[in-house]
């Protein structure tokens, strides 16, 4: 059985926010999710968590970004071709973190890390 998502957290504000990320499906990426918060919302509530989202990105779907599902506490989009593309170049980010270990790699210094 596949996760409902790729990616999640919890903001400050005690919301949950679930990212899918598919090549095609999706619609049925987006009714999964849907079906998982609305399953599970009563369990989050209990948790602290006062609104879901879920966020299907399918960069290689060229139709429009559209809301999929929307309840009080629930909000489901799919978030589609360049916009997707956009929120998913933000990752790179994350290569900014491994930068100091490239370095550290190169020297052969496998017992030691000093990150900057």
């Amino acid at each position: 059985n596949h996760p409902p998502c790729d990616i999640f957290f919890v903001t400050a504000g005690n919301e949950l926010v679930m990212i899918d990320i598919t090549g095609g499906k999706i619609g049925k990426k987006t009714e999964n999710l849907f079906n998982f918060l609305s399953k599970n919302i009563g369990a989050l509530k209990k948790c602290g968590i006062k609104k879901a989202f879920g966020i299907v990105l399918a960069p290689g779907v060229e139709t429009a970004s559209f809301i999929a599902a929307k309840q009080e506490r629930i909000h489901v989009v799919a978030v589609t071709g360049a916009e997707a593309k956009q929120h998913l170049g933000a990752l790179e980010q994350l290569y900014g973190f491994f930068r100091p270990y490239e370095k550290w790699e190169d020297e052969g210094n496998e017992d030691e890390v000093e990150v900057e």
